[in-house]
């Protein structure tokens, strides 16, 4: 399953939300990744969201496979487009 989305955390993506959106993303058993450019990252890996930039207004594309690969997605893009 592929989403697109757009970043709506008022001060992008730091350490604190990227450790919640970590823990989020742990819950489900699809692996779930995110896109931006050239840059492909497990949304499960604090390393992974660290070494992107996710800046308010920017465009990233979400995929999952999986069990729950919607519920995933869903959660991950309320997570990004709403916190």
């Amino acid at each position: 399953m592929e989403k697109t989305i757009k970043v709506g955390l008022p001060q992008g993506l730091h350490a604190s939300n990227a450790a919640a959106l970590v823990e989020r993303a742990s819950h489900f058993k699809a692996d779930v990744h995110l896109k931006k450019g050239n840059s492909i990252i497990n949304v499960k890996s604090i390393l992974g969201l660290m070494s992107i930039v996710l800046k308010l207004g920017d465009e990233v594309q979400l995929t999952a496979e999986g069990p729950d690969e919607k519920e995933a997605i869903a959660a991950i893009e309320d997570f990004l487009a709403h916190t």
